[in-house]
C-alpha cells in the first residue's frame, strides 16, 4: 500500500518540470545548454556551479522527456515502478541475512526515501547506482567477480559511466571507490587487519580505477567537485541537517533515519573487533554527511542496510532484531499510509500537474492573453512555468538557484520590503529595475501564511489584478504595454481585501 500510494501520487515536485523541459531542449537542439535558456536573470557567463546544474543531469532529463513524449505522465508512473522494482530486486536478493530482517529494513528504507525524496528526480538514480555500486564492490571483494562476461569487473566501469551522466551524485561513487581501495590496501600493513587476498585486491583496484576513469566521461569531467562545493553553500532545504529538517518539516520519517542511525552504531559496538575497517569507514562517512545534510540520508541507509543485515543473522540477536525491526517497519508503513496525500480523484496517470500546488489555470491565462514584458514568479513555481511557457517566456527564478544574488533579492521582493531604494519601496524598485510587467504569485503560501508581495500588490494602484483562483493570482503593471489585457480582464481587488 505504501508503494502503491506513492506510485500513483500526482506529480508534486516543483523541480521535476524544469528537468522535463531541459530534456526537451537537449533533445531538440542535440546539444547541452551552454547558457541558461529559461531565466532572464541568469548571468550570461556561466560558472562551474551553474554549468554543473545545466548539464550534469542530461541523460536523466532526456529519459524523462522521451517517456513523457511517449506516454505522458503514465510514462513517469511507469518509471517510478521500474525504479522501485530495481531497488527491491537489488536489496532483497542477498545470499546472507534473515529474510524477515531484510524485509523490515527494506520497508523502512522505502518509507524514508518515498516520504522525503520524489521518485521523479535525478537524485533517485544516484541512490540506485550507489546501491548497485556497493553490491558490485561486495562481489569483487568476496571473490565472485570471475568467469562471467558481465562480471562486476565489467559492470563497475559501465555503471560509473552511466551514473556520471545521470546525476552529480556520481561524486559519492568516486569517493566510495577510493575509500575501499585505500582502506583495503592499508590492511596489508598488519595481518590482524585481515587483508584480502592479493588477487582479490588487484581486481578491486583494476575495477575501481577503471570506474574512476569512466566516471570522468561526462560534461563536467573532473570539475564536478568544484561545482558541488559551491552548490552546498546555497540555502536549500536539501542541505538542512537532520535536526533542522525535523524542526522545519515535522515529517515523522526523519525519526526512522534516527532509528537506523542508532541501530547501526549499536551494531558496530556489538561486533567490536569483527568490524571490517572498510565498512566502518563507509558508514562513518555516509553517517556524518547524512547528519549534516539530509540529501545524503538514503546513501547512509543503503550502507547501513548491508551492515545491519549481517549483524542480525543468528542467535539471540536475530530474535531481538526481528521483533524490533518488524515492529518499527510496520508502524512506519501505517503512519506513512495515514499521512499520505494521495487523492483518488487525481492520480498522476490522469492529470498534467497538481492544480492544488501549481498555477495550472493561471499559466493557461498568461499564455492565452499574450502578456508582454518580463515575468515575476513564485520561486517554487519556476520549474512548472519553465515547462509550460519556456523558453519563449523566461522566468525570474526557479529551483535551480543559478544566481545567489537573485535568490537574496527574491526574499526582499516576496516580503514586500518597505525600505526605500531610489525613492520607492525596495520591492517596487526591484520589480522596475528588472522590467517586470506581470506577476504570477499566490495569495496564500503552502503553510497558510499570506504572501506579503500579494498583499502589497492588492493595495498598490500600479498593479492591476487580471486573474485569480484558489491557487494563483496574476497581476499586471498598469501601463500601456498590457493595457488591452487590463481593460478586458481587470478584477476588483476588494473581494480579496
Amino acid at each position: 500500500m505504501v508503494i502503491a500510494f506513492h506510485i500513483l501520487n500526482p506529480i508534486m515536485d516543483y523541480d521535476f518540470f524544469w528537468h522535463l523541459k531541459t530534456g526537451e531542449w537537449i533533445w531538440e537542439h542535440k546539444a547541452l545548454p551552454e547558457k541558461d535558456p529559461f531565466a532572464y536573470t541568469t548571468p550570461p557567463e556561466t560558472t562551474g556551479r551553474e554549468r554543473l546544474i545545466l548539464t550534469s543531469y542530461w541523460m536523466s532529463e532526456v529519459l524523462y522527456h522521451k517517456l513523457h513524449l511517449l506516454a505522458g505522465f503514465r510514462g513517469i508512473v511507469a518509471l517510478r515502478v521500474i525504479i522501485l522494482g530495481l531497488f527491491l530486486c537489488f536489496m532483497s536478493r542477498l545470499s546472507y541475512g534473515d529474510r524477515v530482517v531484510r524485509s523490515g529494513l527494506i520497508l523502512i528504507f522505502f518509507v524514508v526515501m518515498l516520504e522525503m525524496f520524489p521518485l521523479e528526480r535525478p537524485q533517485v538514480f544516484s541512490f540506485l547506482f550507489f546501491l548497485l555500486l556497493l553490491r558490485t564492490i561486495e562481489s569483487i571483494r568476496f571473490g565472485s567477480a570471475q568467469g562471467r562476461v558481465f562480471s562486476p569487473l565489467t559492470m563497475l566501469p559501465l555503471m560509473m559511466l552511466g551514473w556520471a551522466n545521470m546525476h552529480g551524485g556520481y561524486l559519492v561513487g568516486q569517493a566510495v571507490i577510493i575509500l575501499f581501495i585505500l582502506v583495503d590496501g592499508l590492511k596489508f600493513l598488519h595481518p590482524s587487519l585481515r587483508p584480502p587476498a592479493k588477487n582479490t585486491y588487484r581486481r578491486l583496484v583494476i575495477a575501481g580505477v577503471l570506474g574512476l576513469i569512466f566516471s570522468l566521461v561526462n560534461p563536467n569531467t573532473y570539475h564536478g567537485w568544484a561545482g558541488l562545493l559551491k552548490t552546498t553553500a546555497m540555502d536549500n532545504t536539501e542541505y538542512y541537517s537532520a535536526v533542522r529538517w525535523l524542526q522545519y518539516s515535522g515529517n515523522f520519517s526523519i525519526l526512522l533515519y534516527w532509528f537506523i542511525l542508532i541501530l547501526t552504531i549499536t551494531a558496530g559496538l556489538v561486533r567490536g573487533k569483527d568490524n571490517d575497517p572498510s565498512e566502518i569507514g563507509l558508514l562513518a562517512a555516509t553517517g556524518l554527511f547524512s547528519f549534516i545534510s539530509i540529501r545524503y540520508i538514503p546513501f547512509f541507509m543503503i550502507a547501513a542496510f548491508f551492515f545491519t543485515v549481517k549483524l542480525f543473522a543468528g542467535g539471540m540477536l536475530l530474535k531481538f532484531g526481528r521483533l524490533l525491526i518488524l515492529t518499527v517497519s510496520l508502524a512506519s508503513a501505517f503512519f506513512s499510509t495515514a499521512d499520505e496525500r494521495f487523492d483518488l480523484d487525481m492520480p498522476a496517470i490522469d492529470m498534467r500537474a497538481d492544480y492544488r500546488m501549481l498555477p495550472v489555470a493561471a499559466t493557461e491565462f498568461v499564455a492565452a492573453s499574450d502578456l508582454k514584458g518580463n515575468m515575476y514568479n513564485l520561486w517554487d513555481w519556476g520549474g512548472y512555468l519553465i515547462w509550460r511557457l519556456g523558453p519563449q517566456r523566461k522566468v525570474f527564478h526557479d529551483g535551480r538557484q543559478l544566481d545567489a544574488r537573485i535568490y537574496e533579492q527574491t526574499d526582499l521582493i516576496d516580503n514586500a520590503a518597505p525600505q526605500e531604494l531610489l525613492g520607492k519601496p525596495m520591492w517596487k524598485a526591484y520589480l522596475e529595475a528588472y522590467g517586470i510587467k506581470y506577476m504570477i504569485i499566490p495569495y496564500f503560501l503552502p503553510r497558510g501564511e499570506i504572501l506579503p508581495l500579494a498583499e502589497a500588490a492588492l493595495h498598490d494602484v500600479d498593479w492591476a489584478l487580471v486573474y485569480s483562483d484558489l491557487t494563483a493570482m496574476v497581476f499586471v503593471r498598469n501601463d500601456m504595454e498590457n493595457l488591452e489585457v487590463i481593460e478586458k480582464y481587470s478584477q476588483s481587488k476588494d473581494f480579496v481585501r
